[in-house]
């Protein structure tokens, strides 16, 4: 049973400085080129209401594939009224990674859901669907390949040859992950029916994208989350006017100065513009990036295939689902599809959102609300009881290793009196060096400069000699801190960029789902601390 009483909520210590300002400086909006209503839910409805969305194409693309792998009947209440133009979506997006990579997807799934409760509650004649994009064009194989779990690492060998994973075909290698996997999954509570779930999602012959709408859709269809795969001929049709945006040169210069405007006003931005924001979808599946230098002459990054301007502009035309938008265009090409209110995602990745608001304006695309995810922390019980015996508290964790060892010396008066002279003395040492430094007798300077430092090397083996034995005295606490912090930094990685839901879905299985939708505060730049 999930305990809510150990849930607390903090400021969240690893957030992009352009988020906080965006949210605490209202004046900051004009100067990165917003209105300032464009947070309000009521204009945001007005700005959609009216807009001729092509809400059959997408309620049919969407229908084909969730009853080629499975749909729930609030699946199918939610694609009908998706159909109306009062109902409004709310989209998510991240890439296929294999039985879901690390925990954030899983938090940014919950995230989308409960922000169409919340909008529900507080907008009763209007309807909210919650929406997964689903990354099916990105070729980047590599970072979908893997998962950590139980302590390894799985991962899935295949020559992908930089193809569109949507399109990769499950096969005996992953067939194998997947049965490895679920046989670790012992006699925990929920084990059965999360091991029918990926062994049914990860059969041979299916394609990675229909394996993964399976399993996410039969942990989340409950809730009416829809899943989408824009890599379809149909729908592409409707983002040819923005393909041909981009090859006309019109976009580079807004992403272009937008993104200057923002590093002038001192914040660091995620995506280079580029010239071309294109690929092409080889007959095998690859997908080539296009380059230009003076949008007259076009060229696939391997120099296969070359076009004039006229010749792209009618390939365009006639065979858009031969090309796919890269991180700059993918989301002109959502909200051309989606009647969104609001884009789901992490610290980093909204930034970028921000860096394409004139393309926007230009193209006179509604734009949504960039709204961060919930975040959270999970800390086992014996982490718990390993924080209790040092005295320290769980958002101590989040320190570095040093940093940390030293809050626990200082909050059990651990620290001997002569090694905290020591550390006085060697900062006045640094003091008084730049002092004698500027006399006028330079001779004399020099000297005394040296025999400082001769001093000051000698405290400071001294200090080094007491720190070590201080660890020693200390060594079963501290080395149970540094454990400790592993759970929240494994390999280096904040912990839900790194481990995987699995091992807390087998615990308490759907309540899990439930518990991190009911206690959602999306939106607001917290951190969630939840001792388990």
């Amino acid at each position: 049973m999930i305990v809510e009483s150990k849930l607390k909520n903090i400021k969240h210590p690893f957030i992009n400085k352009l988020l906080i300002d965006i949210k605490q400086d209202r004046d900051l909006l004009e100067k990165v080129k917003l209105s300032d209503n464009c947070f309000e839910i009521d204009y945001l409805i007005s700005e959609r209401i009216e807009k001729n969305y092509p809400r059959k194409e997408v309620v049919e693309s969407i229908n084909n594939l969730l009853r080629k792998t499975k749909i729930s009947k609030e699946q199918e209440i939610n694609l009908d009224l998706l159909t109306s133009n009062k109902t409004f979506t709310v989209t998510t997006g991240h890439q296929l990674q294999i039985f879901g990579g690390p925990l954030f997807f899983i938090y940014k799934i919950a995230s989308a859901i409960a922000y169409c409760q919340k909008l529900k509650k507080e907008n009763p004649d209007y309807n909210f669907v919650p929406l997964y994009w689903m990354a099916t064009e990105d070729h980047d194989f590599e970072e979908i390949s893997s998962v950590n779990l139980f302590g390894n690492t799985f991962k899935w060998e295949l020559e992908s040859l930089g193809k569109a994973v949507g399109n990769l075909i499950i096969d005996d290698k992953l067939v194998d992950i997947t049965t490895q996997i679920v046989s670790k999954f012992g006699n925990m509570p929920y084990a059965k029916d999360l091991q029918n779930t990926f062994s049914e999602a990860y059969k041979k012959g299916r394609t990675l994208a229909e394996a993964t709408t399976y399993w996410v859709s039969d942990l989340f269809g409950k809730y009416g989350l829809l899943v989408i795969d824009a890599n379809d001929a149909i729908l592409k049709q409707t983002c040819q006017p923005i393909f041909q945006n981009d090859i006309n040169g019109n976009l580079y210069p807004l992403i272009k100065k937008q993104t200057e405007t923002l590093e002038d006003l001192g914040y660091k931005t995620q995506i280079a513009p580029r010239k071309c924001n294109l690929f092409y979808l080889d007959v095998d599946g690859s997908r080539l990036r296009i380059d230009t230098e003076d949008w007259k002459n076009f060229e696939t990054q391997n120099q296969q295939y070359h076009w004039n301007y006229d010749e792209l502009h009618f390939e365009i035309q006639n065979n858009p689902e031969k090309f796919s938008p890269n991180v700059a265009l993918r989301p002109l090409y959502e909200e051309v599809l989606l009647p969104n209110l609001a884009y789901i995602g992490g610290p980093s990745e909204l930034i970028y959102w921000y860096q394409l608001i004139e393309e926007f304006a230009h193209l006179n695309i509604p734009y949504p609300i960039p709204t961060f995810r919930d975040s959270w922390l999970i800390i086992g019980n014996k982490t718990q009881k390993n924080l209790q015996q040092a005295q320290v508290l769980v958002e101590d964790l989040l320190l570095n290793e040093k940093e940390l060892i030293d809050k626990f010396y200082l909050l059990n008066d651990a620290k001997p009196e002569l090694l905290l002279q020591l550390q006085k003395l060697n900062y006045e040492f640094s003091t008084y060096e730049n002092l004698v430094r500027n006399y006028s007798n330079k001779q004399l300077a020099s000297t005394l400069v040296k025999n400082l430092k001769d001093i000051a090397k000698e405290f400071k083996n001294q200090k080094k000699e007491i720190e070590s034995e201080l660890a020693k005295q200390n060594e079963t606490v501290i080395e149970k801190l540094k454990k400790s912090r592993e759970t929240v930094f494994p390999n280096q990685s904040f912990q839900e960029r790194h481990d995987n839901f699995i091992p807390y879905f087998l615990k308490t299985g759907n309540e899990w789902i439930q518990f991190l939708i009911e206690n959602s505060n999306v939106g607001e730049l917290e951190l969630k601390i939840w001792e388990e």
